[in-house]
Order: C-alpha cells, then sequence, then structure tokens
C-alpha cells in the first residue's frame, strides 16, 4: 500500500508539476502577447500623436493663409470701391465738361452768327449806299 500511496503522489506530483509547467507556458505566452500588444499600442499611438501634430500644423497654416487671403480680399474691396468712386467723379467731371464745351460752343457760334449778321448788314447796307450812287 506504501508503495500505491507513494506511485499516487508522484503521479499527482508529476501532473501538478506539468500542470503548472503548462499554465506558466501558457501564462508566460500571455504575458508576452500581451506586451507585445502593448508595444504595437504605444507605436500607434505614437503615429497618431505625430500624424495629429501634423494635422494641426497644416490646420494653422491653412488659417494663416486663409487669413491673408481675406485680408488680400478685403484691400482689393477697398481699391474696388476707391475705384468706384473715382470713376462717378470723373464720369460727373466729363458730364461737366462736355456741358461746358457744348454751352461755349453755341455761345460762340451765336456770336459768331450775330457778327457775321452785323457785317452782312453792314455790307447790305453800303452795297445800297455804293449801288445809288
Amino acid at each position: 500500500m506504501d508503495e500505491i500511496t507513494a506511485k499516487l503522489s508522484d503521479d499527482v506530483k508529476t501532473q501538478v508539476q506539468q500542470q503548472i509547467g503548462e499554465h506558466h507556458a501558457t501564462t508566460s505566452n500571455a504575458i508576452a502577447n500581451v506586451t507585445q500588444l502593448s508595444r504595437d499600442a504605444e507605436t500607434r499611438f505614437r503615429k497618431l500623436e505625430s500624424g495629429l501634430a501634423e494635422v494641426t500644423a497644416q490646420g494653422q497654416q491653412f488659417q494663416g493663409w486663409f487669413k491673408d487671403l481675406g485680408a488680400r480680399l478685403s484691400n482689393i474691396e477697398q481699391h474696388v470701391g476707391q475705384m468706384t468712386t473715382q470713376l462717378t467723379q470723373v464720369q460727373a467731371e466729363v458730364h461737366q465738361t462736355t456741358d461746358m464745351v457744348q454751352h461755349t460752343m453755341n455761345t460762340g457760334f451765336q456770336s459768331v452768327s450775330q457778327d457775321l449778321d452785323k457785317k452782312l448788314s453792314s455790307m447790305g447796307v453800303r452795297m445800297s449806299t455804293s449801288g445809288t450812287l
């Protein structure tokens, strides 16, 4: 009976040691897998942080470009407004000058016409007086 007990005890010890060994191997593999997953996750996290930093920098660059574009458009709008005002003033001056030229020409034509009428009348009078002599 001692022999059987010893044999059973040895078998139980062997099985327990075998199960502990298998459990230890499984646990070691699980720890190695978790460690690798943790490293992989850390690598991905660093890549994401790097990508996010790059996107943020590009966003700031785009924001700067759009601010600059907005300032330029505002400046162009002001220049267009000034040019429109100047064009309106020039149009008014051209209209005023046209009216003045037309008035001057009409006055000049009237004056020349009156002078011509006077001279023709004067010549007609001389002609009639010289014709009677």
